[in-house]
């Protein structure tokens, strides 16, 4: 027996939640459905949330923005940076993969490279739980904290050294 919504004129439950966001709907008198007027009254308040407008992908880095006080033109920046070095797309940069980021970033001089000291310490710093890859967050945190903003175009080494003391 399949259900017909419309000439029901009410929806499970889990498809308002699927269309609206989980904490939209919440039904005091433990129904399984929404019927049509409250259907379109949540959709009228919730309609452009960003629970019903983005993926939780998309949440999930508006949230990392927040939390940090980042634009979203430059987080943006952060995501095309990140996804051009996470080579295999496991959302995640391994240690090979951050050495590759971190020779494009310093822009050593032709046939030079970065003393394999200055890379670990540079790795122990943005891996900041220690389990071996960065995840999306621990990368924005050591870009900002190592080579500035996103939007800035000096080179992105001299905020580096600038903030370094010689010992």
């Amino acid at each position: 027996a399949s259900f017909d919504y419309l000439s029901d004129a009410r929806l499970p439950v889990a498809i308002v939640k699927e269309l609206l966001g989980e904490n939209v709907v919440q039904n005091k008198d433990t129904s399984q459905f929404v019927d049509f007027s409250k259907f379109a009254l949540l959709f009228y308040c919730q309609g452009f949330s960003e629970g019903c407008t983005l993926t939780r992908g998309e949440r999930d880095l508006r949230q990392i923005a927040r939390k940090h006080g980042i634009s979203l033109p430059d987080l943006d920046n952060y995501k095309l940076c990140f996804d051009k070095y996470d080579k295999d797309g496991s959302g995640r940069i391994q240690l090979k993969e951050f050495r590759a980021l971190i020779a494009h970033l310093t822009k050593p001089p032709e046939g030079c490279s970065l003393p394999e000291n200055r890379v670990s310490r540079l790795w122990l710093e943005a891996d900041l739980n220690r389990n071996g890859h960065l995840d999306f967050e621990e990368f924005v945190l050591f870009y900002r904290n190592n080579f500035g903003d996103a939007s800035e175009v000096s080179c992105p080494f001299e905020n580096f050294y600038s903030l370094r003391t010689v010992q």
